[in-house]
């Protein structure tokens, strides 16, 4: 699988690792979101995650976008 570039997994430890850098929007978040979820389609285990916003300019979030995704997240 190709991860995009601010995202690093680490087999070795079961790291999944996201550093955003510029604008953080509904795009960047539906991108690592979806890599996310291929990931754990394909371990079937549990694993940790870290985001690392350091480099993250901006912000462009509304929170309806933020409510619906962390209940997608949680009921999935």
């Amino acid at each position: 699988m190709m991860l995009p570039a601010e995202v690093q997994f680490y087999e070795d430890i079961h790291l999944f690792v996201w550093r955003p850098r510029g604008l953080l929007d509904e795009a960047a978040i539906n991108k690592v979101l979806g890599c996310l979820e291929d990931l754990e389609g394909k371990l079937q285990a549990p694993f940790n995650r870290f985001s690392d916003t350091l480099a993250a300019d901006e912000v462009e979030l509304n929170f309806k976008y933020i409510i619906q995704v962390s209940l997608h997240r949680r009921l999935t």
